[in-house]
């Protein structure tokens, strides 16, 4: 019965003829869209740490669901990013307590600082 079987899908050619698929070696290009997440996710799992359970809990927001923050508006860090100790050029691992657009590179050079009178 020819009525009962697979049909072969009609391409138009770039004359705009119709084509049986499979006549010509042209490959049509497939487009497909990223599909962005759009729903929240929440994890709750059980975990045992020697002798007493704890529950961990993880939220997942989707970025298409946060506000976008222009490059300008971000917060940066302020104050130099070098020990404040003179003489010394390392990078600051450490801030003061009072102050913390000042730090230091190294607990010694934190207790120096903080043994200082303030400026």
């Amino acid at each position: 019965m020819p009525g009962i079987g697979r049909r072969k899908a009609k391409v138009k050619d770039d004359e705009g003829e119709g084509a049986e698929e499979g006549d010509e070696d042209e490959v049509m290009e497939v487009v497909q869209e990223e599909t962005k997440p759009v729903m929240y996710r929440w994890i709750s799992s059980k975990k045992v740490v020697g002798n007493s359970p704890s529950m961990v809990l993880s939220f997942s927001v989707p970025q298409t669901a946060l506000p976008i923050v222009p490059v300008s508006e971000r917060s940066r860090p302020q104050g130099s990013a070098i020990c404040a100790v003179q003489g010394c050029n390392q990078l600051r691992r450490y801030r003061l307590v009072r102050d913390w657009k000042i730090g230091a590179c190294g607990m010694s050079h934190l207790k120096l600082l903080e043994g200082q009178a303030p400026r």
